[in-house]
């Protein structure tokens, strides 16, 4: 998390219920959180290359979550 500067993201990490087993891994809350910011950095990395201006920071639509 520290190498994309995302240290603000609680981790929980516990024995958590994913595709119906119970595992220890972050919390439900937490795995959207990363996932959802990991297709932001994919979609600006991707406008980089293609040299398109990255998408529009869509921060206050995932705070409504």
């Amino acid at each position: 998390m520290d190498a994309y500067g995302w240290g603000d993201v609680e981790l929980d990490h516990g024995f958590h219920t994913y595709r119906q087993m119970k595992r220890w891994t972050v919390s439900p809350a937490a795995r959207v959180e990363i996932l959802d910011r990991l297709l932001e950095e994919n979609h600006r990395r991707a406008a980089a290359r293609n040299g398109a201006p990255p998408p529009a920071d869509n921060e206050d639509q995932r705070d409504d979550e």
